[in-house]
C-alpha cells in the first residue's frame, strides 16, 4: 500500500511539473525563432535597398545599418564584440561555398569589407548612369538557408535571386548569388559587420584591392578618348 501511494505521488508530480517544464522549452524555442527572425529581417531589408539602389538608383543610406559608422572608432565593448564574433563564426561555421573566405578578422578587416561593399555600390551606379542602362522593373527576392545567433552575434547565409525587365525589352532576366552575413547587436539593434558572397565583383577584389576613384578617372579617360575619335 505504502509503495502504492508513493507511487501515485510520484505520478502527480510529474503530471504538475511537466507542463512548467514544457512551457519553459516551448518558450525558449520561441525567443530563438524569433531572434533568427529579427536577424534575417534586418538582412533582408539592407540586401533589398543595396540592391534598389545599385540597379534601378532609389537612393539610401546603406552604412546605417552596417557598423562602418562604428567601425571608425570602435569602442571597447565592440572591439570585444568583434573578438567575440570571430570566434563564434569558428564554432558555428556549417558547409562553407567554394570561395567564401572572410577577409580577415578584427575592426579592420571588417571595415575594409564593409568599404567593399560600398565600393561594389557605387561602381555599378557609375556604370548604369555611364551606359544609360535602365530598368522596366526590378523585383528581389530572399531565401535564408541557415541562421544562428548566439546573445548580440549572429550569422545567416541567403540566397539572393533578383528579376529584371531591361527598358526596351520584351522578356524578364534574372541572376543569383549567395551571401554570407555576420552581424554584431549594439545598444539593441543588429548591425551588419561584414558581408562576403560568390559576387564576381567581391571575389575579384575580396583582397582590397579595388580603388574606386582610379576605377572610374580609367573609364573617363577611354570615354573621352571615344568622343575625340568620333569627332
Amino acid at each position: 500500500m505504502k509503495r502504492n501511494f508513493i507511487s501515485i505521488a510520484l505520478l502527480v508530480t510529474l503530471l504538475v511539473t511537466l507542463p512548467g517544464v514544457t512551457m519553459l522549452a516551448v518558450s525558449a524555442g520561441n525567443a530563438k525563432t524569433d531572434a533568427r527572425r529579427e536577424v534575417e529581417s534586418v538582412v533582408e531589408a539592407y540586401l533589398v535597398q543595396y540592391a534598389e539602389y545599385m540597379y534601378i538608383g532609389i537612393e539610401k543610406d546603406i552604412s546605417s545599418d552596417t557598423l562602418m559608422k562604428e567601425l571608425e572608432n570602435p569602442s571597447a565593448a565592440l572591439i570585444n564584440s568583434i573578438a567575440a564574433l570571430d570566434a563564434f563564426r569558428k564554432d558555428a561555421a556549417w558547409d562553407t561555398p567554394e570561395g567564401f573566405n572572410v577577409m580577415g578578422a578584427g575592426a579592420e578587416a571588417f571595415q575594409k569589407n564593409l568599404k567593399l561593399q560600398e565600393d561594389r555600390l557605387a561602381y555599378a551606379r557609375y556604370m548604369n548612369e555611364a551606359y544609360g542602362i535602365a530598368y522596366e522593373s526590378f523585383t528581389p527576392t530572399y531565401t535564408f538557408h541557415h541562421t544562428v545567433v548566439s546573445g548580440d552575434l549572429a550569422m545567416t547565409d541567403v540566397w539572393e535571386k533578383l528579376y529584371y525587365q531591361y527598358a526596351g525589352v520584351d522578356f524578364t532576366s534574372a541572376e543569383g548569388r549567395n551571401y554570407r552575413v555576420s552581424l554584431i547587436k549594439i545598444n539593441g539593434i543588429w548591425k551588419i559587420a561584414e558581408i562576403i558572397s560568390d559576387d564576381e565583383f567581391f571575389q575579384a577584389h575580396r583582397d582590397g584591392d579595388f580603388d574606386l576613384e582610379s576605377t572610374i578617372r580609367d573609364h573617363e579617360a577611354v570615354f573621352e578618348q571615344q568622343s575625340e575619335i568620333a569627332a
